[in-house]
């Protein structure tokens, strides 16, 4: 999937040769989001890794297989990105400003499952705001 965005973003003229991204891909990306996010402060504590679960399952309604390779290919491409810029231009295109809202404040429900607000996951809030192109109010 990281191929086909960064295919994407070097076409010549992106905006005349629409690529439609699957929902497999849009689970990727939220997936690789919410693991970022957990794993952003260094340490991935298992309250985290149960509510990066329990979102995706809420989310998806998955079934635990599904579960547990949308994890990893989350993860995984996740730790293949230079960023979380490839991951946002996919959510932008393919969901609206509501459905983007709602993938921001799970994230922010992520960064507060270890009971604290790290720096460093408040950056990512508030640069993940910005990529999604929510209202700097909400």
């Amino acid at each position: 999937m990281f191929e086909r965005v960064m295919d994407w973003l070097e076409a010549a003229e992106p905006f005349e040769h629409e690529q439609g991204f699957g929902d497999h891909d849009i689970q990727v990306c939220v997936a690789a989001l919410f693991y970022h996010m957990i794993a952003i402060d260094g340490v991935v504590t298992d309250d985290e890794r149960q509510q990066l679960h329990s979102l995706l399952q809420e989310r998806y309604d998955l079934d635990e297989t599904q579960l547990e390779q949308l994890t990893l290919d989350g993860e995984e491409n996740d730790r293949q990105s230079a960023g979380l810029f490839p991951f946002t231009v996919i959510l932008n295109r393919q969901l609206n400003a509501a459905e983007r809202q709602t993938v921001f404040d799970q994230l922010h429900h992520l960064a507060m499952a270890d009971g604290e607000l790290h720096e460093l996951e408040q950056g990512m809030l508030d640069h993940v705001k910005v990529l999604l192109k929510l209202s700097q109010t909400s």
